[in-house]
C-alpha cells in the first residue's frame, strides 16, 4: 500500500506543478480509478518489480531499463499522459532521457 500512497503523492505533486495548465479534476473518474487499485493488485506490481525478471533495477544496467519501460508501459495502460516536465513518458521510451 506504501507503493500506491507514493505513486499517488507523485501523481499529485506533477499534476498540481506551478505554470501547468492543468484541466479540472474529474471526481467522478478519480473514484473510478481508485476503486481498482486493491491489495492484491498491488502487490503484484510490487512483486514483479521486485522479482529477477528487472535483475535488481540498479542504475545504468539493462533491468533498471526494464523496469522502467515497463513502468511507462503500466502507466500507458492507465491512460495517463505526460505532464510537461522534460523527462516523459514518450521520452523515457526513446530513451532520450535516461
Amino acid at each position: 500500500m506504501r507503493f500506491v500512497a507514493a505513486l499517488l503523492a507523485v501523481l499529485v505533486a506533477v499534476a498540481s506543478a506551478p505554470g501547468q495548465d492543468t484541466p479540472p479534476i474529474d471526481e467522478q473518474l478519480v473514484q473510478k480509478a481508485l476503486a481498482r487499485i486493491t491489495p492484491g493488485a498491488t502487490l503484484k506490481k510490487v512483486a514483479k518489480l521486485a522479482g529477477d525478471e528487472f535483475e535488481g533495477r540498479n542504475a545504468g544496467y539493462a533491468g533498471c531499463r526494464k523496469a522502467g519501460d515497463w513502468i511507462g508501459e503500466q502507466f500507458k495502460a492507465a491512460g495517463l499522459r505526460p505532464a510537461g516536465f522534460p523527462a516523459t513518458i514518450a521520452s523515457m521510451e526513446a530513451g532520450r532521457q535516461r
